[in-house]
């Protein structure tokens, strides 16, 4: 499996479970060194936590 897929996979569903389906996650670039954990592990707290900065921003 493609690891930028797994990661895009990941972040995605963590945007979704913040903000919802309505606002399309925005345009990221894949860290080269992300921390140890899977990619798609990564991609799903990074997602979370730009949902949550989203929300912030349209409070």
């Amino acid at each position: 499996m493609d690891v930028h897929q797994t990661f895009f996979d990941g972040f995605r569903r963590g945007w979704e479970s913040v903000v919802g389906p309505a606002l399309p996650p925005p345009d990221i670039d894949v860290p080269d060194a992300l921390p140890s954990g899977s990619r798609y592990m990564q991609g799903l707290i990074m997602g979370i936590e730009a949902g949550k900065q989203k929300i912030k921003e349209l409070s």
